[in-house]
Order: structure tokens, then C-alpha cells, then sequence
């Protein structure tokens, strides 16, 4: 091998010509020249391959962006339906709300109507001493709403047309002395609750005056004494009391309406006005105790009617009413005129 190797490298190298390779390969200049124009289309489609590889790529590049902004306008699409039925939904809620209110309002109407032909049919049933305080409680609710304003109205003309005046016959039932108590309870109840106003306490002293004259007209002594305790528990509640609901109408309507009453109303009141304002025994401000002479003046000119053959002694203390009127004749009152 040795041998071999050393005689190669001192022969000398093989050189072969272009031109002889080209010659003995067959091919002439003419073929070369076509075989360059291939390779440079061939070159040239590869460039352009590339480009329009790449200018795909680019398209895709610049798409993303709009696909992009298409599916957030298809998002907010779905975002605007949804709203959209949401909104329905809650004006349909709002209106089946409304459609309740009125229905509600439409049956309690045709209640009240019920409770009127009842009360027409059945004047001396006591359960209609019961529809005293639930009528009454509708009657002087306060509200901005039509609706109910319509029941209040309602309410207002069944107390003023069927409880002006006593039933011509008595009560039916035993029970009538205690429902007529309970009932008479709520009702004071409802007098003093603060939300009361002159109209409401009209009403309310409309319902006291039927149930006194049912008491006088069934000659119910106990029932007679507790209404006037509570009429002047009131009273005094209201002329000695820092805040009181109720005013000087709803006791002069009870003295104009159960004149029976008026004696001991009278003796519940002489005290408050003979007494200076802000006393432990008198009015609370010199107002009310202007209020209480006006209501003294009322009650006695009652009781003036009252009394058989003119003479007063009977139903009054004449003394005490002496009394009073010296104290508010002194020369340092302020009450000359109501003496």
C-alpha cells in the first residue's frame, strides 16, 4: 500500500478542460445557455413563492386586527340584546305591577261597597260597631297614592252617611256593651296617634257620639261613665300634655253631640281653667286655657237646655262655676271676656 501511495504522488495531476467535460458530456453553449434561463425562472418563482408567502403572512397579520374588532362588535351585539330584553322584562314587571295595584284597589273598592249594603241592611247588628275602627282607620290614612285616596273617600262618606245618627232601635246581642268598648278603645287609640289630623279627628269624634248614643239609648250606666272617663282623660291629656293630637273641635263636637255628658265634663274642666297656666292643676300654656273657658262656655249653655223647669242646680255645682268665673274676672287676667 505503501508502495502504491508513493508512485501516485509522483505522477503528475490530471487536468480535464471545461469544454472537453461539455464535449464528451454531449452538451454544446446553446444548451448551457437555456439550462441558465431555467435556473433563473426556476430562482424567480422561488421569489416570488417567497413573496407571496410572505405577503400572506402579512394579510394575516393585518386580518387579526379586524377579526379582532369584529368579535368584540359581536360581543357588544350580544351585550345590547341582552339589555334589551332585560328592559322589557322589567317595563312588563312595572306594568303587571300597576295592573295589581289597580286590581287590589278595584276589590277593596267593591269591599267598602259591601261593608255599606251590609251596615244598610243590618243597622242594629252589632258586628257594625266592629267596622267602626277599620273604617275609620281607612278613612284617615294619609297617602299621595289616587287610589287609596279613592278608599279613603270611600271609607269617609260609609262614617259620615250611616254613623250620623243612632239606629232608632237598640243593639242586638249581648255583647254589644263589650264590643262597643273595644271598639271605642281603638278608636281614642286612633284620636291620639300623632299621624291624625283635623279631618281624620272629626271622624273620630263622629264615632265616640254613636257609640255614647247607644249607650244612652240602651240607659247602659257603666257604659256611660267609662265613655265620659275616657272623654275627659282626654281632655286633660290634651290641655296638660306637651304634645297632644287633639284640638279644640273634637271636644266641642262631643259636647254638641251627647249633651248627657256634659255635666261631668264640665267638672273635669273647671279645675284647668281656674288654675293659672303651668300650674301642676292648670293648662299648659294660657292658650289652651282660653280653649278650656270656650268649652266651659258650651257645656254649661248645654246643660242650660238640659235642665228641667230651669233649674240648672240640678245638673251643675253652681258654686264652683262662681268660683271660676271670679278668678277669670281679676283685674291681672287675661280672660275678662271669656268670664
Amino acid at each position: 500500500i505503501v508502495a502504491a501511495a508513493a508512485k501516485i504522488a509522483t505522477q503528475k495531476p490530471i487536468t480535464i478542460g471545461m469544454g472537453d467535460f461539455l464535449q464528451a458530456e454531449g452538451v454544446d453553449e446553446e444548451d448551457l445557455k437555456d439550462m441558465d434561463e431555467e435556473s433563473s425562472n426556476n430562482d424567480d418563482e422561488e421569489e416570488e413563492s417567497d413573496s407571496d408567502e410572505m405577503s400572506e403572512e402579512e394579510g394575516d397579520e393585518i386580518e387579526n386586527p379586524n377579526s379582532e374588532l369584529s368579535a368584540e362588535a359581536k360581543e357588544m351585539q350580544m351585550y345590547t340584546v341582552q339589555l334589551e330584553r332585560m328592559m322589557k322584562m322589567r317595563k312588563e314587571q312595572r306594568k303587571a305591577r300597576k295592573d295589581m295595584k289597580r286590581q287590589a284597589i278595584h276589590f277593596r273598592v267593591r269591599a267598602l261597597e259591601l261593608v255599606d249594603l251590609y251596615i244598610s241592611s243590618n243597622p242594629t247588628s252589632v258586628h257594625v260597631l266592629s267596622l267602626l275602627p277599620p273604617l275609620l282607620t281607612v278613612a284617615t290614612r294619609q297617602t299621595s297614592s289616587k287610589g287609596m285616596e279613592s278608599l279613603s273617600k270611600r271609607a269617609t262618606s260609609i262614617l259620615r252617611g250611616r254613623f250620623s245618627k243612632a239606629p232608632s232601635k237598640g243593639m242586638e246581642g249581648s255583647e254589644m256593651v263589650e264590643v262597643s268598648r273595644a271598639s271605642g278603645e281603638l278608636i281614642f287609640q286612633l284620636a291620639h296617634s300623632k299621624s291624625t289630623s283635623g279631618p281624620s279627628l272629626r271622624l273620630a269624634s263622629l264615632c265616640v257620639v254613636y257609640i255614647g248614643r247607644l249607650f244612652i239609648r240602651s240607659e247602659d250606666n257603666d257604659g256611660i261613665e267609662w265613655l265620659s272617663k275616657k272623654i275627659t282623660s282626654s281632655l286633660h291629656k290634651y290641655m296638660t300634655g306637651r304634645k297632644a293630637s287633639l284640638n279644640y273641635a273634637f271636644f266641642s263636637h262631643l259636647i254638641e253631640g251627647l249633651p248627657a255628658l256634659c255635666p261631668p265634663l264640665i267638672s273635669s274642666i273647671l279645675p284647668l281653667t281656674k288654675s293659672q297656666p303651668s300650674s301642676p292643676t292648670g293648662c299648659r300654656n294660657a292658650f289652651l286655657r282660653g280653649e278650656c273657658c270656650l268649652l266651659l262656655t258650651a257645656a254649661v249653655k248645654t246643660c242650660c237646655h238640659l235642665a228641667k223647669d230651669g233649674d240648672i242646680r240640678s245638673l251643675l255645682d253652681i258654686n264652683a262655676l262662681l268660683d271660676t268665673a271670679k278668678v277669670l274676672a281679676t283685674p291681672e287676667s287675661t280672660f275678662k271676656k271669656d268670664a
